[in-house]
């Protein structure tokens, strides 16, 4: 059975925010030298998340950065991208949008609270959300069978 979207969601979001907060801050500094070290260290932290959710991580799956699948039934239920450049993020989402899972997440690196830290620079998330947004409806509804929908636009029976 697949799991509710919105619980699966709430149950990632949970773990991934208790073990960020787990990471020692030089070893994330460290990570942030390079995108090859970045990229490096989110194998092992999705890793971690995967195990802490009872999941089975699946690196590049159909070219997904990392897939979480069910142990039991092999199934996705998360498909995860990072991407290292915000200005290519469009290519990930695209690639997330093709791919059926209940949860697709998306892990980029940008300014997104100007308020943090020492550096004050405009956040970039009023410029890239729209975008992005505009970007999944866009393809989820060309993805939808004809007919799939009612005029309600609820899911069919």
């Amino acid at each position: 059975m697949t799991p509710d979207p919105l619980e699966l969601w709430q149950s990632f979001r949970t773990v991934f925010f208790k073990l960020f907060k787990q990471i020692d801050p030089a070893a994330l500094r460290e990570a942030w030298q390079s995108s090859e070290t970045r990229t490096q260290m989110y194998r092992k932290f999705i890793k971690a998340v995967a195990d802490e959710l009872q999941l089975q991580l699946e690196p590049e799956f159909l070219s997904v950065d990392f897939v979480l699948k069910s142990r039991e039934h092999d199934v996705p239920y998360i498909a995860i991208e990072s991407e290292n450049n915000i200005w290519t993020a469009d290519q990930e989402i695209k690639k997330l949008c093709s791919v059926a899972a209940p949860l697709r997440v998306l892990i980029t690196v940008a300014y997104w609270n100007s308020t943090l830290g020492r550096q004050s620079r405009p956040s970039e998330k009023d410029t890239y959300l729209p975008i992005w947004n505009k970007e999944i409806c866009k393809r989820i509804s060309s993805l939808e069978p004809s007919g799939l929908r009612g005029g309600g636009g609820g899911r069919a029976g």
